[in-house]
């Protein structure tokens, strides 16, 4: 995987806190998860797609499978960019790559599986206005 400007991901840029690390200064392997939801956030909200919106109707976007490849550490303040884009969108679901880059290294690779589900908390079919916003191409 490769992520690089202008290729239509969206950038999440943030900073490693001495929270997220362990005694040796390195970034908490579950902390990854973290950073990478708070980059799916911001990339739905970038296309006017709000959680607490979706929450609202009572329905929501879940996680349903989830591939992470740790390649290089992060350490205590560093900062780095999350890159999001989608791969897939099939009916009630979608597959998201996420890259987190560290001064142009890859840092880590994840594939993550979203599935929508409806007020009755079964899988459904996209509504169209939240398809309509995956579909959206990042700005070049």
């Amino acid at each position: 995987m490769t992520a690089g400007e202008g290729t239509g991901w969206h950038e999440f840029p943030l900073k490693v806190y001495l929270e997220d690390v362990d005694q040796g200064g390195i970034v908490y392997h579950a902390n990854y998860l973290k950073y990478a939801e708070r980059a799916r956030t911001e990339w739905l909200l970038a296309r006017g797609v709000s959680h607490a919106g979706v929450m609202e109707s009572g329905a929501g976007i879940i996680v349903s499978r989830l591939e992470i490849r740790y390649l290089r550490p992060l350490r205590l303040e560093e900062r780095l960019v999350v890159r999001t884009k989608i791969n897939n969108i099939a009916p009630a679901s979608a597959v998201l790559e996420q890259v987190f880059d560290r001064d142009g290294q890859t840092a880590a690779e994840l594939v993550v599986e979203l599935v929508f589900l409806g007020p009755n908390g079964k899988p459904a079919r996209w509504p169209d206005s939240l398809l309509r916003a995956l579909q959206q191409k990042e700005a070049e």
